[in-house]
């Protein structure tokens, strides 16, 4: 068995196949990680909201009105979550249509336990990384501006504070 850096993480497997979707979630339960599993697209999609998942195991071909790749872009309009993609058979337009949805990885049946493992660990490392980076980009602007707002409210009169928003706004355009 491998080291898994992220235990505890919630795993949805969107797998109609019974017996795929068990196994697949028994070795997730091995590694340490919370598995949850859908069989058709709206069950994935309701899944998915209700747990916020921190990677999703899409199959391609599941139940449902909509496929894999369309029940993807669905719960990519209402969570950041990456996917990586489980499936039998792959042709050039399946994967044009799969690239559409910006996935970590897209894995072939069958797979290797430690294929699987080493994709997750990857995905989740690069989207938890991307957040951390999202989350200080913006925790920095919030103290630069915060920073503002006080040298403005302390050490500027009326006109030079006007000034001084003027300039920076006219700055922060170009």
């Amino acid at each position: 068995m491998g080291v898994c850096f992220m235990t505890g993480d919630k795993i949805l497997v969107v797998e109609d196949d019974f017996i795929t979707a068990l196994e697949i979630k028994r070795l997730l339960e091995t590694y340490g990680y919370q598995s949850y599993s859908a069989s058709s697209s709206d069950d994935a999609l309701l899944t998915a909201v209700e747990i916020k998942p921190n990677l999703i195991l899409m199959d391609v071909k599941i139940r449902g009105e909509d496929d894999g790749i369309k029940t993807t872009l669905k719960i990519k309009e209402l969570i950041d979550v990456p996917v990586i993609y489980l499936t039998a058979y792959i042709d050039h337009q399946l994967m044009e249509s799969i690239k559409l949805t910006r996935p970590v990885a897209c894995i072939l049946k069958p797979f290797e336990c430690n294929e699987l493992i080493s994709n997750i660990e990857i995905a989740s490392y690069i989207h938890n990384t991307d957040l951390n980076r999202k989350n200080g980009i913006q925790d920095s602007s919030i103290i630069f501006y915060a920073m503002i707002g006080n040298l403005l409210a302390t050490s500027l009169n009326l006109n030079e504070k006007n000034k001084f928003l003027a300039d920076f706004s006219r700055n922060f355009e170009e």
